[in-house]
This record gives structure tokens, C-alpha cells and sequence, in this order.
């Protein structure tokens, strides 16, 4: 079973992702490096959720938590024990063992999975589907609210992250609809 944080988990790169959803229920952002993409969202997210920041303990990871923290400075940071991060000679959040990151969240866990997936969202998200062009549409909606290109089911999550109701959406598919 899976531990639940109500909240954004924000990390350096997929391998974070995949390795903490393994088992975290959250939503996760891979900020992939220094890149730092997802920020606009990131901002917006903030004012709904709370930031988890988590990076590698290396100066590339300082270097983006610097960079985040100056933008969303609510973000809380999460510091993992680097000597509980160890495999292959690396030391990043993907090498971190499932007791350190349980014990560096463990305030924030709210609970064991479920599934809270907003029914409203699940119809625009087949409403998308079905329109004349799909993807032109997410990425129209996805502009409005400062989403990054993502697939389909992270886009839904990241619209329940900003508490988007469906009356905003359905205005906005109308906005695309009729040509802006």
C-alpha cells in the first residue's frame, strides 16, 4: 500500500518520478535538471498545494533548489540524509533507500492510497478526446493554466492540482471552439 501526500513532489528528473510513485501517492513534477520546466505551473499549483521540494544533495541539485525556492519561496524543502543515498557511487533521490524518504515525509503523509480522481475533470477529459483535435485543444487549455506539454492523464491531475473547475474549462473550450 501506498503512503499519500497531499501535495506536489517536485524533483530533478523522471527516474525520481518513477522511483517515488513507486511508492508515494502524489503528484510528482520533474523539473528535468536545470532545465527547470513546470515552473509557471509550479507557481500556480502553489497557491492550491503545498511544494515539496526534493533534489539530489549534489551542487546541481542546490543550484535548482536556489532557483525554486527564489520563485516559490512557500516551497518546503525536504533534505534527504545523503549518507541513506547510495547506490553505484551515485547519491541522488533515485539512490535513496524507501526508509529515508518515508522518514523525510513523514509529517506530510496524510494517509494510505486511494483514488479522489474529480468525475468532473474524468468528462472534459473524454470531451477533449472526442473533439475535432484533441491535442491542439489540451495545449490550448494547457497554455491557459501554464501546464507544460504532458500526456493526458498528468494533464487531469494537473488541473486538479489547481483546483480547476469544470465551468472553466467548458468556457474555454468554447474560446477555442469559436477561434479564440
Amino acid at each position: 500500500m501506498k503512503k499519500i501526500i497531499d501535495g506536489i513532489i517536485v524533483v530533478e528528473g523522471t527516474n525520481d518520478v518513477s522511483y517515488l510513485s513507486s511508492f508515494i501517492d502524489a503528484a510528482f513534477v520533474s523539473l528535468n535538471g536545470l532545465e527547470i520546466k513546470n515552473l509557471e505551473f509550479l507557481k500556480r499549483a502553489a497557491r492550491e498545494k503545498p511544494i515539496y521540494l526534493l533534489t539530489d544533495s549534489d551542487q546541481e541539485g542546490e543550484r535548482i533548489r536556489e532557483k525554486v525556492k527564489k520563485e516559490i519561496p512557500a516551497c518546503i524543502d525536504v533534505i534527504v540524509d545523503v549518507s541513506k543515498c547510495n547506490k553505484n557511487g551515485k547519491h541522488g533521490v533515485f539512490e535513496c533507500e524507501i526508509g529515508e524518504i518515508y522518514r523525510v515525509f513523514s509529517k506530510y503523509f496524510t494517509g494510505f492510497t486511494g483514488n479522489s480522481e474529480n468525475n468532473d475533470l474524468r468528462k472534459i477529459s473524454q470531451k477533449i478526446s472526442l473533439s475535432k483535435n484533441p491535442n491542439e485543444l489540451r495545449n490550448y487549455i494547457a497554455d491557459k493554466f501554464g501546464i507544460e506539454n504532458c500526456n493526458n492523464k498528468t494533464f487531469i491531475k494537473r488541473l486538479q492540482l489547481l483546483n480547476i473547475k469544470e465551468e472553466e474549462i467548458e468556457q474555454i473550450i468554447k474560446e477555442f471552439e469559436n477561434g479564440n
